[in-house]
């Protein structure tokens, strides 16, 4: 093999993508790699990393957790800027189908523990020093949120979603509230190795027969590699409260 291909292949994102699916699969998720689907903007075919699903059963119904994944390796350092969270939003970001929220928030412990409601920041914004991280952490934000847009149609009927980033080559971001501007206060932060960005996006509703915009919140955690056990088990204890609870 020549030294090009090898060097290639060492640098590629592809490790981290399919470190990421094994590791999936070793924790009990069935995982689609590389699955396609359809821009609602721009009508052209797009990649999301990983599809990885799973059947929660109980004795009077089921319903599966998906997680829509990018897996992301970033040569150089980002900062995002964050704001207080809303619990309005964190709550409208919350993905599911076929089961009803406010019976899950009022009767579950989601409202203590679900991170998109106990995080106390969240990024809006983000900064990059150059053009290809700025194009990669943008990807990441848009395309997790975008495949399941275009999968609903085909997903069973009840289920839970998470967008997700894992990333490696960096071992965090810098968090920056929008009062630290100072070369004193931006020297003095701290790497986060977890972060949620919220956005509010706006998609075509496929059922119309005329393509009509919708607006929705959308949270996208952003987790670093050796972190994604735990992020995991996170997610877990919220499956597995609306089990205990819900059903």
């Amino acid at each position: 093999m020549e030294q090009k291909l090898k060097k290639a292949i060492k640098n590629s994102g592809n490790n981290l993508h399919l470190e990421v699916a094994e590791f999936l699969k070793g924790s009990g998720w069935d995982v689609d790699l590389s699955s396609y689907y359809c821009d609602d903007i721009t009508d052209k075919p797009r990649e999301i990393d990983i599809v990885a699903k799973r059947r929660i059963d109980h004795q009077k119904d089921s319903f599966f957790v998906y997680l829509f994944l990018e897996c992301k390796y970033l040569k150089n350092e980002s900062a995002f800027r964050i704001n207080l969270n809303s619990g309005q939003s964190a709550v409208s970001a919350i993905i599911l189908n076929g089961l009803n929220k406010d019976r899950i928030l009022r009767e579950s412990g989601w409202k203590k523990n679900h991170h998109y409601l106990t995080t106390k920041y969240v990024a809006k914004l983000f900064d990059a020093s150059d053009s290809e991280t700025q194009k990669t952490i943008f990807d990441g934000v848009t395309q997790p949120i975008k495949a399941p847009l275009s999968f609903r149609d085909k997903m069973p009927s009840k289920y839970i979603c998470y967008p997700i980033v894992v990333y490696r080559g960096i071992d965090g971001f810098y968090l920056v509230n929008k009062a630290q501007n100072s070369d004193t206060e931006l020297d003095a932060l701290q790497k986060e190795k977890h972060l949620i960005f919220g956005v509010r996006y706006s998609f075509k509703t496929l059922s119309s027969p005329r393509s009509v915009f919708r607006e929705a919140d959308f949270y996208v955690d952003f987790i670093h590699w050796d972190r994604l056990k735990y992020y995991l088990d996170c997610i877990e204890d919220e499956i597995k409260e609306i089990g205990e609870k819900y059903f």
